[in-house]
């Protein structure tokens, strides 16, 4: 009874921003210490046990960038509480900062649910620490075995200085 949740996002940026730039945090997930990825909070932060829900995969895409993504798994037969489910998500609120008009987030996961489980992908936007905007992908249906690209929009006129 695993439930899993597997999605990479890509290193170079995966915040496309209409004249304007961004520094998602180790966007490719390629840099980790002592067992999670480097600028990221994740549930193996929590967990006490042997079992860590974020671990590193090979199994990445595009197959040109990068050596790496991260894999989420959820295990309550093992942990049987919220540590057992899997996450990851950037550090503070807000965590990283943008300039300009952000207008769309993208990458690209894999899902493969069990018992009923629901992946959501989402960002946060901030102006002057406040929230300005958002945007969220939710499913617990299988999508795709292949890796499947998402496409979060923003709306043409987010005004943002930071996101999460």
């Amino acid at each position: 009874m695993n439930e899993m949740m597997t999605y990479r996002i890509l290193l170079p940026l995966l915040l496309f921003i209409q004249a304007t730039s961004a520094q998602i945090p180790n966007s490719g997930f390629e840099n980790w210490t002592n067992n999670k990825p480097d600028g990221w909070m994740c549930t193996n932060d929590t967990s006490s046990s042997s079992f860590n829900p974020v671990t590193k995969s090979t199994d990445h895409y595009p197959e040109t960038i990068g050596n790496y993504s991260v894999r989420i798994e959820s295990n309550p037969l093992l942990l049987p509480d919220s540590v057992a489910l899997g996450y990851i998500t950037t550090y503070n609120i807000p965590s990283f900062a943008i300039n300009g008009n952000p207008y769309s987030f993208t990458g690209y996961f894999k899902w493969f649910p069990q018992n009923n489980d629901t992946m959501k992908i989402a960002i946060t936007l901030y102006y002057q620490g406040a929230f300005s905007s958002g945007a969220s992908f939710q499913t617990s249906s299988i999508i795709d075995t292949n890796w499947t690209p998402f496409l979060l929009n923003l709306g043409a006129n987010s005004i943002a200085d930071s996101a999460s």
